[in-house]
């Protein structure tokens, strides 16, 4: 008995399904070992992210072809049992029991059990794919893909992989320690413990007395800052240089460049004196409107002279502007007080 002749339409639509339901098995198959291959990748370096798949894509093909051929297969009589659960009342069954017979009820049955499913449109019949084949086959995808994105953050280092994880003590915390070197101080939490990729709270090194801040060693040069996508301990420090902040008073400076700004140089004989810059500057120290001592010149915190902070934060803002790099804060609010106050 030619199936596809017989069952035309009918046959072709539950072929389909029995397509369908192999292939299900296969791509779960494929995704499982996948899955396995991936997890051992990310936990333990095993391998290559693409072992997974160049193993298990064949094997999941060659197993589709084996569960069809094995389970899901039509025959003529799954085809006349399908057919008969759609109120054919087994005429399709007993058709083909009887296809070997030539008597006249066996004609009379072939043609009787024809015309009927003729009246019976294919579309009606239902695909019935197992529920459990549909959520094994979802769940098996779904995490082979969780494991698969796994292995592909960590090769890209926005993770760590598992084994790391685990050598971190598994809590999925991290310490985060922002440390001084000279005489400064952290304003913010100094210590700080991180959950996994998450960020800090912000802190911002604070220069004492006479020190200016530097940049962090690790190379960072604004004073605030906060870490972003924390995945390990961290340890920074702040470093802090000490100002040398010359003297008005200097007594052995050989000539007028080496006088501090605003300094006053005797003429031989007394009399008239000359000015460095600045307004005039009295023997007695005091001023008419301008000097070191004066509160108008105190521009950095109400106490300190702009010219200690001018040179080396104008050598430091030049090498700045010839590597071409952006000008950190810190450095443009020092010149923003000094042009304002002038």
């Amino acid at each position: 008995m030619n199936k596809k002749q017989i069952f035309g339409k009918h046959y072709r639509r539950l072929l389909t399904e029995a397509i369908i339901k192999s292939v299900l098995s296969g791509i779960s198959v494929s995704f499982l070992i996948n899955g396995v291959f991936s997890f051992l990748y990310w936990m333990l370096t095993f391998g290559s992210a693409w072992l997974g798949t160049a193993i298990g894509l064949p094997l999941g093909v060659a197993f589709g072809i084996v569960i069809y051929y094995a389970k899901f297969k039509l025959t003529e009589k799954t085809l006349a049992r399908r057919i008969d659960s759609h109120g054919l009342e087994e005429r399709m069954i007993t058709m083909v029991e009887l296809q070997g017979e030539n008597s006249s009820i066996a004609e009379l049955q072939r043609t009787d059990a024809a015309e009927n499913l003729a009246d019976f449109p294919a579309k009606e019949m239902k695909f019935k794919i197992p529920a459990w084949l549909i959520v094994i086959a979802s769940s098996v995808i779904a995490v082979s893909l969780l494991f698969g994105a796994l292995s592909a953050l960590a090769d890209s280092g926005l993770i760590l992989y598992g084994k790391d994880i685990i050598a971190q003590g598994g809590d999925g915390t991290f310490e985060v320690v922002y440390t001084t070197e000279g005489e400064g101080a952290i304003r913010g939490k100094s210590e700080q413990s991180v959950g996994y990729g998450l960020a800090t709270e912000p802190v911002r090194a604070i220069a004492g007395d006479g020190w200016m801040f530097v940049g962090w060693d690790d190379g960072v040069t604004s004073p605030e800052r906060c870490e972003s996508n924390v995945f390990s301990d961290i340890t920074v420090k702040a470093v802090f240089k000490k100002i040398d902040s010359g003297s008005a008073d200097e007594e052995d400076s050989d000539s007028a460049d080496d006088l501090p700004y605003g300094s006053v140089i005797e003429e031989s004989g007394g009399g008239n004196s000359d000015q460095l810059g600045g307004d005039n500057v009295k023997d007695d120290g005091d001023s008419e409107g301008g000097g070191k001592f004066q509160d108008r010149n105190q521009f950095i915190d109400g106490a300190t002279y702009y010219r200690d902070y001018l040179e080396f934060y104008y050598q430091y803002s030049t090498g700045i502007f010839e590597s071409e790099t952006d000008i950190p804060p810190e450095i443009l609010e020092f010149f923003e007080t000094y042009f304002d106050g002038i």
